[in-house]
């Protein structure tokens, strides 16, 4: 019986210890998505939420920091989403720091973002 470690591979040369649970961290590798308009989307990503362009070519828009994409968005969609359903629910980008999260969030508010409340306006909580 062999006393290895399980693991699963994660897309980018790392893996995850599955047969411990000791894992500090795991990633799934960038996200992607289909964008209408790739120069807006690059707006949003870039001077919004601060992210590099790693990479451009006709298929696609590569964003993240200087080490590592994040995002990937591909123009040619045809359609938005409904009104009221994003198609996505969720992307979460771990700031450095609270000064480099202040700094999105002052972005946001500069540009009068909508952004959500955290529950329901039926004011209940968790």
């Amino acid at each position: 019986m062999s006393n290895a470690t399980p693991t699963v591979p994660m897309g980018r040369e790392e893996t995850v210890d599955v047969g411990t649970g000791s894992a500090d961290f795991m990633t799934f590798g960038p996200v992607h998505l289909d964008v209408i308009d790739a120069d807006r989307s690059l707006g949003f990503w870039k001077d919004v939420v601060g992210l590099h362009l790693r990479g451009r070519n006709e298929a696609a828009l590569e964003l993240g920091t200087p080490d590592e994409t994040l995002i990937v968005l591909h123009p040619g969609a045809v359609s938005r989403p409904r009104r009221g359903f994003s198609g996505l629910y969720h992307v979460a980008i771990h700031l450095p720091n609270e000064v480099e999260f202040a700094r999105v969030l002052a972005r946001l508010i500069k540009r009068r973002w909508p952004m959500p409340t955290p529950w329901p306006e039926t004011g209940s909580g968790p």
